[in-house]
């Protein structure tokens, strides 16, 4: 009996002594927990703060949006006012970078763009330009006095009033050609009726045999389209003040017959001049040409794209 006892009291003892060893353990893993948990809070807070510095919308209802709009964290960027609530969050790279707090906006208050400023956005002109002549069997008039090719001078002075447009934020140039090669004048007038351009202008230079006449001068259509003419007249007007010998201003039809047309302009489905830039066989228009070709170029840039921001609607 007694025995028994001891025995009972021995297998009690060993059962207490395994209670305690698991009520150590879990103590101490509690332990372990309850110290990791304060080293996380306390990391927290921490990355918080930094978060508080850096962004001060961390945490913060943005002001002027909706409690539905509102966002908690730095996940999204908070919307404003009057964005839509179903615009995507950025992904990818564009998560990564540091949002500011934007500021409060009053849309009733913001002041309306002024008309001349939308129609700005609005509008792309588009300006076909052409070099007369061009290529091996093309040279245009030769002059007398150094031998130098019409076709050359074309090119020279388009490329140059092309560079000027292309200044302007609301031009697109398109041109016949922009090397010495000879293009047909009906697939000249059908490359800006193709490009649907709001003004076409050709550049040419005169010859005179006997070389005792010198200017400038443009032709349009023989129906003397208003236009046409002056859109050609302020070319023209902003080339003198560069500086020619004579302004023969804007004619129409051709040389020898009024009723008549160059082809280039007869095919041309929008306002269209031909310039002639100065007389090959005048020498007092080769200098000028051959010194001031980049101001008239600019020149005639200008009187284009103001005629197109006066006349063009869009």
């Amino acid at each position: 009996m007694i025995n028994r006892r001891q025995e009972n009291y021995h297998r009690l003892q060993v059962v207490l002594k395994w209670m305690l060893a698991v009520n150590l353990l879990l103590a101490g893993i509690a332990l372990v927990l309850f110290i990791r948990n304060i080293s996380l809070s306390r990391q927290v807070s921490e990355l918080t703060a930094q978060l508080e510095a850096d962004m001060p919308s961390f945490g913060k209802p943005t002001e002027g949006s909706s409690p539905e709009d509102q966002r908690t964290e730095a996940q999204t960027e908070a919307p404003t006012p009057g964005e839509n609530e179903s615009q995507s969050q950025a992904t990818g790279a564009d998560s990564t970078e540091t949002s500011t707090e934007p500021e409060p906006t009053e849309p009733e208050t913001t002041p309306p763009a002024t008309e001349e400023a939308v129609d700005h956005e609005k509008r792309n002109f588009i300006v076909c330009l052409d070099a007369g002549h061009g290529g091996p069997g093309g040279k245009g008039a030769i002059s007398t006095l150094d031998g130098r090719y019409e076709s050359h001078d074309t090119l020279k002075l388009m490329l140059a009033v092309r560079d000027a447009l292309q200044s302007y934020g609301d031009v697109t140039v398109v041109v016949t050609r922009d090397t010495d090669v000879e293009v047909d004048n009906g697939v000249r007038a059908q490359i800006a009726n193709d490009a649907n351009a709001d003004v076409f202008v050709s550049f040419h230079r005169n010859s005179n045999v006997a070389g005792d006449r010198g200017g400038i001068e443009g032709w349009i259509h023989s129906s003397n389209p208003s236009d046409s003419r002056e859109v050609g007249e302020r070319i023209l007007a902003a080339m003198e003040k560069v500086g020619v010998v004579h302004n023969y201003g804007v004619k129409s039809g051709t040389w020898d017959e009024p009723e008549a047309n160059y082809k280039i302009i007869r095919l041309a489905e929008m306002p269209a001049v031909l310039l002639e830039v100065g007389y090959l066989n005048f020498q007092r228009d080769n200098d000028l040409f051959d010194r001031y070709y980049e101001e008239y170029a600019e020149a005639a840039a200008g009187a284009i794209c103001g005629w197109l921001r006066d006349t063009v609607v869009r």
